[in-house]
């Protein structure tokens, strides 16, 4: 495992919320170089993504995932794909579609239906382009898309098998399948997939693209001097290939969810599928092993979507039983959590571990003996006259102003009694911003620069806070078209161009010079920067002089070795 190398900011967002350009109403793989450009210029060292995985259609929830590995074709810019381009692109489409692409374009929010539908029916006349001219049996394109399917293999043909077969009947669950095909008998899937080649082509064809895009991104981020952070989700939905794949290592007569706490008296009940950790732990967790490991392919550190999860998990049994915590015993849930955390300890990536909620000692004693920084949020820190000062939170964690799931900073405090605010307006860098329950600069400021200068190595921002917007990305617990459907009010040109983002990022480059966290120059990739033994930059030593945060004990009793081969030649289907 890499240590977070050097003090330093980042940026979270969700690729669907970045404006690029004209683009087709939503993020897409090729905006992140030029955001990443933008957050660099303002000092920034490390863009955060929410997960960017597939999501079954009607679905905009990233946390409902279909794949651990298939990107979602939604964010693939269809001007980099020569197909589309030689149809004319967006020229292309009818003129009931170019309105409705006009409109997806200038909506406040991204309209995920109508984008989807309009890129879909572009990139399957592409397709059929694609398999005329260079996807020609034995023609360049076709050769180096089989190069592509055999690498990716064998998750990648399953995956376009499953999405195939449920597009044929999708209010059909896979579970009601014939015997042959749910139970993955040899002689079924292959029949499946004699039947089903062309279309099995069209999916791997999208994820082809979608890998290409994204690497030629991630390279730009790179160039850019930036580090890329990724989101592993904890869980995947029933309908999905991998439930279908590993079915013997779930259990489908239980749902995840959380139990009754301060915001959810009931808890919640995510509707995802359970897990069946005995058997998991037969096969020494190979399936988690091997999702993050293809994650660390592409991102310099990875968030442990609900980390506590992999101690203990809150599960709804379907058969009217009491929800309860499996495994039960904390002797239990200690020993299955430092087993799986350590085996991801291994992988060739740095890890954040999402751990707020109702999280026992045990899970964050264990993710601090791991080296696994977890999560500080401002907001949940400051709760007794008792808790520490912000700069004194461990180097080994990260300081958050909210999250996705949480309102932005500007909504959450005008929602603050009297007594609440009490609580922040003791502090030095808020004791003049108090004078009234209105969010304005004096606040934003005090509470940006709380988080910035707090003692946590990495200080990651929403995006929405950054700029002191008042709009919240999720509502957990609602079910609404405005979950996840947040856009930027600006392109990414437009952050420096316009006053009120290019004055936001001023003042937060200011306030990360002053805090220690302006990024350095390194190179392309910034290899020099990770140093596993002690997770110090070297070449910021020098500039950081005497800096509390060389105390740390984040190097010690963690766990650092070479990659996990991402698919060796002998790894079969039935480990996916």
């Amino acid at each position: 495992m890499n240590s977070i190398p050097f003090r330093s900011a980042g940026v979270v967002v969700p690729l669907s919320a970045i404006r690029g350009g004209r683009g087709f109403g939503i993020g897409q793989f090729s905006d992140l170089g030029p955001m990443a450009r933008a957050l660099g210029a303002a000092g920034f060292s490390w863009l955060s993504l929410l997960p960017i995985n597939e999501v079954a259609e009607g679905l905009t929830s990233p946390y409902s995932a279909t794949s651990s590995h298939a990107f979602d074709p939604v964010y693939l810019d269809l001007d980099d794909i020569e197909e589309v381009v030689a149809l004319g692109g967006e020229r292309a489409l009818s003129r009931d579609d170019r309105r409705a692409l006009e409109i997806a374009r200038s909506s406040p929010r991204v309209l995920f239906r109508e984008v989807r539908r309009i890129k879909s029916s572009l990139l399957r006349r592409a397709f059929i382009r694609f398999e005329l001219g260079h996807g020609r049996r034995g023609a360049s394109g076709a050769r180096e898309l089989d190069a592509f399917v055999e690498e990716m293999s064998p998750w990648l043909p399953l995956t376009a098998l499953f999405n195939v077969l449920r597009e044929s009947s999708p209010a059909l669950s896979w579970r009601l399948w014939p015997i042959e095909l749910r139970e993955r008998r040899v002689d079924a899937v292959e029949s499946a997939f004699r039947q089903n080649a062309r279309l099995c082509r069209y999916a791997e064809w999208l994820q082809w693209h979608a890998v290409r895009q994204l690497t030629d991104a991630i390279d730009e981020v790179r160039r850019a001097g930036l580090f890329l952070a990724g989101d592993l989700p904890f869980a995947l939905t029933e309908e999905s290939a991998e439930s279908w794949v590993h079915q013997s290592e779930i259990n489908f007569d239980a749902t995840l969810g959380t139990p009754p706490d301060l915001f959810f008296v009931k808890g919640q009940n995510w509707g995802l599928p359970a897990y069946d950790w005995d058997e998991l732990a037969r096969t020494g967790y190979d399936w988690f092993i091997e999702r993050l490991a293809f994650a660390a392919r592409f991102f310099d550190l990875v968030r442990l979507d609900h980390a506590a999860g992999y101690f203990r998990t809150w599960i709804h049994p379907k058969n009217g039983q009491s929800p309860h915590y499996v495994p039960s015993g904390e002797s239990v849930q200690i020993a299955q959590g430092a087993e799986i955390i350590g085996r991801f300890c291994e992988v060739d990536t740095a890890l954040m571990a999402e751990d707020l909620g109702d999280v026992p000692l045990f899970v964050r004693q264990t993710l601090w003996a791991l080296g696994v920084p977890g999560m500080r949020v401002l907001r949940w820190e400051l709760d007794s006259p008792d808790s520490p000062h912000p700069r004194d939170w461990p180097s080994l964690s990260i300081a958050m102003t909210g999250t996705h799931d949480t309102p932005p900073i500007a909504l959450w405090w005008e929602s603050l009694d009297h007594a609440e605010r009490d609580k922040f307006c003791r502090l030095n860098e808020l004791a003049g911003a108090c004078h009234s329950p209105r969010f304005d600069d004096a606040v934003w400021r005090g509470l940006i620069q709380l988080v910035l200068e707090s003692g946590s190595r990495l200080a990651l921002i929403p995006i929405e806070d950054v700029f002191g917007l008042r709009e919240q990305i999720n509502r957990p617990g609602t079910v609404s078209d405005d979950n996840w459907s947040f856009r930027l009010p600006w392109t990414v040109d437009e952050l420096w161009r316009e006053r009120v983002p290019r004055e936001a990022l001023e003042r937060v480059a200011a306030m990360m010079k002053r805090a220690g966290r302006l990024r350095m120059e390194v190179g392309p990739r910034r290899e020099s920067a990770w140093n596993e033994r002690d997770g110090e930059c070297p070449e910021l030593r020098e500039n950081r002089g005497a800096s509390r945060d060389a105390e740390s004990p984040e190097g010690e009793g963690t766990k650092s070795g070479a990659a996990e081969e991402m698919l060796p030649e002998d790894f079969s289907p039935n480990s996916f």
